[in-house]
């Protein structure tokens, strides 16, 4: 009978261990369940919170792309207008040295007219001074020759 007791004991103290064991078994099942369900929703905080950050960041990615095609051709159209602004001034300038050229050749021309005139009166006038000095010294030679007959 004590052996029974013993066995009877010994039988009540494992049953009641193993109880135990069973129920820190399910309290560490429900534990892991609790973090897995919390690991569960942390993990679609952070994918939410990934899934954000990419979406800002292809936001921020396709605003500066559109700024930078915005000032690409702000700067195209800046330089097209420069150029357009340099071929005007170019035919601005290629007139005014037209001008300029097409002046000088008429005061160029004028002045060798002017020139010309000028060198044909002198000689003219030279050819008067000499005639004059011819008949002057014509008339001299012949006062001489007939103080010479005389």
């Amino acid at each position: 009978q004590t052996e029974f007791a013993s066995i009877q004991s010994y039988y009540d103290v494992t049953r009641e261990n193993i109880r135990e064991l069973d129920m820190r078994i399910e309290k560490q099942d429900l534990e892991v369940e609790n973090i897995e369900e919390d690991n569960d929703t942390e993990l679609k905080v952070y994918e939410q919170k990934s899934s954000f950050v990419k979406y800002c960041h292809d936001q921020k990615l396709k605003q500066t792309r559109e700024e930078t095609d915005a000032r690409i051709n702000d700067s195209i159209e800046d330089h097209a207008n420069q150029v357009e602004s340099t071929k005007a001034s170019k035919a601005g300038l290629e007139a005014e040295k037209d001008d300029l050229e097409k002046r000088l050749l008429d005061e160029f021309s004028s002045t060798r007219t002017q020139q010309r005139d000028e060198r044909s009166r002198i000689k003219e006038k030279l050819d008067a001074d000499v005639r004059l000095f011819e008949q002057q010294c014509e008339a001299h030679q012949s006062l001489l020759k007939e103080e010479l007959l005389s």
